[in-house]
């Protein structure tokens, strides 16, 4: 088999591209496994490996003719290999951005990993790209990126709890969403909605009902975020009736807390203790995008067991 190297292009770049996955020479297989379980394999040079990162020099110390990559896929792969020979790269979605970014640091290929960075944070914030980039900022450490992003929901917290990419996103952005301090909500209710909304959404995602004991399990790891204390004890009496996931138990210590915050009643370590409101942002101009909660409006419909100095009691079990 010929390289053909009869191409408009000159140069070194011009002459390695044309063994880009090609057999020719080749002294290394990169095998990466595919979405059936079956492996894909690119041909490949270990000098231009090698010339590429640090990483890839160690091949030269071991006798395998077969590289193995098991957590990227084939198209990333692929285009890794495809820069490495061609100096070519074709960004064409925050996903693919990070995957590249993600492999280009494994193999300490520093140039691709700041041509990924440099995608990965540009542009303005958007409801269209904010998740995504909320989800790189957490998984690959980009604090100035984290920063922005929490900046923009400060200022846009009711359209994006609004949004269809809050419900579809990770445990772990909506996590690090609600233990912020500075949103810009009227009441702890708004937050505690988009809370169970979510968990409604993580429900579906999961293939689980949106029952009582599959809500909870669901809401769980974000009860920590949740100020219940910030309530009033009408306002979580309301709660606690319109969305089963207390147990009597959590009830009765919550409603006690509210009533008498100077108790020596301690809540447990899963549930927020924090009795501040949330700052608001409300003299900023956010979006106009009307918010409801999904549930009951608990500021207009009072339930009349629970007024203030009642204990109060529940079958809503876990």
């Amino acid at each position: 088999m010929q390289v053909n190297t009869d191409n408009a292009k000159t140069g070194l770049v011009a002459r390695t591209a044309a063994f880009f996955n090609n057999s020719v020479l080749s002294d290394v297989e990169v095998q990466v496994k595919d979405d059936t379980g079956n492996y894909r394999t690119f041909y490949a040079h270990k000098l231009i490996l090698a010339m590429a990162g640090n990483a890839f020099i160690s091949l030269y110390n071991v006798n395998s003719k077969v590289i193995k990559i098991v957590d990227s896929s084939p198209d990333t792969v692929y285009s890794m290999l495809k820069y490495l020979y061609t100096d070519e790269i074709n960004l064409l979605c925050m996903e693919d951005a990070v995957n590249l970014f993600k492999l280009a640091r494994n193999y300490s290929v520093r140039d691709l990993e700041r041509i990924c960075s440099k995608y990965i944070l540009g542009g303005e914030i958007n409801l269209d790209n904010l998740f995504a980039k909320y989800e790189c900022a957490l998984s690959l450490n980009f604090s100035d990126l984290l920063q922005s992003c929490r900046r923009f929901i400060e200022c846009n917290t009711k359209a994006v709890f609004s949004s269809k990419g809050f419900c579809d996103a990770s445990s772990a952005v909506v996590g690090d969403i609600l233990s912020q301090n500075c949103l810009n909500v009227s009441s702890e209710l708004v937050v505690i909605s988009a809370a169970y909304k979510w968990s409604e959404s993580e429900c579906r995602r999961k293939g689980r009902p949106t029952e009582m004991l599959c809500m909870r399990d669901a809401i769980e790891p974000l009860l920590k975020h949740l100020r219940f204390l910030a309530l009033t004890a009408d306002e979580f009496c309301d709660l606690v009736e319109t969305c089963e996931i207390f147990t009597s138990y959590e009830s009765t210590l919550i409603t006690r807390k509210i009533l008498q915050p100077a108790c020596d009643v301690k809540l447990p370590k899963y549930l927020c203790s924090l009795t501040m409101p949330r700052q608001s942002y409300s003299s900023m101009q956010s979006s106009n995008v009307n918010y409801k909660p999904n549930f009951t409006d608990f500021n207009t419909q009072k339930l009349e067991h629970c007024k203030m100095g009642r204990h109060f009691d529940t079958s809503a079990k876990v």
